[in-house]
C-alpha cells in the first residue's frame, strides 16, 4: 500500500513539475513575441502558475482599478496574462489611437466570450472588415456633431438633477466629509444613455430598481467571470448563476426587440424626425450599387446594446 502510495505521489509530483515547465515556457514565448519600440520585452506583473495575473485582478475592487495599478507600477505600455493568455494594455492615448483608427487594420479584435458575444452579437464592437467598414459609416452619420448637439437639452437636465442631488446632501453636512462621487456619476450616465438612446427612464439616480437595467448589470458581471472568459460551454451547465443569466438574456431581448418593432412601425406610418439614438439607427441608410441600404432588425439590437 505504501508503495502505491509513493507511486501515485511520484507521478502527481511529475505531472505538476512538467505542467509547471510547460506553463512558464509557454508564458516566456509569448511574453518574447512583443517588444517596445527599443526591442525591449513589456513589464508587467510577474504571472504566477496557471492563473497568471488574475488573482491580481480579481482581487481588486474593479478590473479598472487593478489595470491602473499595473500602470502606474509598471508604465503606460504592460503586460497581463490572463492564465496563458497575454494581453497587453496601453495608457498611451497616441497608442491607442495607432491601434483603433490609424492602423487598425494591422491589429485583429480578440474574439470576446461567450456571453459579450451573445451580447453585442454582430455590432460596431465585435465585427471584422468589410462588416466593421460598413457598420462604422452607418455609426458616424448617427454619432455626427449635428445630431449629437440634438440631445443637449437631455444631457443638461440629468446633470442638474445631480447638482441639486448633491447640494441638497451638502446643505445637511456641518463639516467637511470625502463623498464616493463614482456611484452618482454611474447612475447619471445610465439615465442619460437610457433617456437619449432608447426614451427609458431607468430611475438610476433616484435609486429606482429598474428590471432591465438590473438585467444588463447581471449580464456584464457575468461575461467578466473566469469560467466564461475561458469556456464556451459553461453558460449551458444548468446550475442557478445560468438559468438566471438565460433569464436576463430574455428580459433584455424582448424589451429591445419591442422597442425596434414599435419605433420602427411608428416611423414608417409617419414623417416624424428621428426622436432619439434608436430612431436614428433606424432611418440612418448608406447607398449600395444605387440602393439605400439600412441596418436590419437584428443589427440595430446589437448596436443598440454595444451603446448602452
Amino acid at each position: 500500500m505504501l508503495i502505491g502510495l509513493l507511486l501515485t505521489f511520484g507521478i502527481a509530483l511529475a505531472f505538476s513539475l512538467t505542467g509547471y515547465q510547460f506553463y512558464f515556457r509557454l508564458v516566456g514565448h509569448l511574453s518574447s513575441q512583443v517588444n517596445n519600440q527599443n526591442a525591449e520585452g513589456l513589464p508587467g506583473e510577474p504571472p504566477k502558475f496557471l492563473v497568471g495575473n488574475m488573482l491580481e485582478v480579481y482581487q481588486s475592487p474593479n478590473q479598472l482599478s487593478a489595470y491602473h495599478r499595473f500602470h502606474e507600477q509598471f508604465g503606460e505600455i504592460v503586460q497581463i496574462f490572463w492564465m496563458w493568455r497575454l494581453q497587453v494594455s496601453t495608457a498611451s492615448y497616441q497608442m491607442a489611437q495607432h491601434i483603433l483608427v490609424s492602423d487598425q487594420r494591422k491589429y485583429k479584435k480578440y474574439p470576446p466570450n461567450s456571453i459579450l458575444k451573445k451580447l453585442y452579437g454582430s455590432s460596431i464592437l465585435t465585427n471584422e472588415g468589410e462588416a466593421w467598414q460598413r457598420q462604422r459609416l452607418l455609426m458616424q452619420q448617427v454619432f455626427s456633431k449635428k445630431k449629437i448637439g440634438n440631445f443637449h437639452d437631455i444631457f443638461i437636465s440629468h446633470s442638474e438633477k445631480l447638482v441639486s442631488k448633491w447640494s441638497a446632501q451638502f446643505d445637511l453636512l456641518n463639516e467637511p466629509v470625502t463623498i464616493n462621487i463614482y456611484p452618482d456619476l454611474l447612475n447619471v450616465f445610465l439615465d442619460i444613455i437610457g433617456h437619449a438612446v432608447i426614451d427609458h427612464q431607468f430611475g438610476a439616480l433616484e435609486g429606482k430598481t429598474d428590471d432591465v437595467l438590473k438585467h444588463v448589470n447581471y449580464l456584464l458581471s457575468q461575461s467578466t467571470k473566469p469560467q466564461h472568459q475561458f469556456t464556451s460551454w459553461w453558460k449551458y451547465v444548468p446550475i442557478p448563476s445560468n438559468l438566471r443569466l438565460f433569464q436576463a438574456f430574455t428580459v433584455v431581448d424582448d424589451f429591445i426587440h419591442s422597442l425596434i418593432h414599435e419605433r420602427r412601425e411608428k416611423l414608417q406610418q409617419s414623417e416624424a424626425d428621428a426622436f432619439n439614438i434608436l430612431d436614428l439607427l433606424l432611418t440612418t441608410t448608406e447607398l449600395s450599387e444605387g440602393r439605400k441600404i439600412q441596418l436590419t432588425d437584428q443589427e440595430v439590437r446589437d448596436n443598440l446594446l454595444a451603446i448602452i
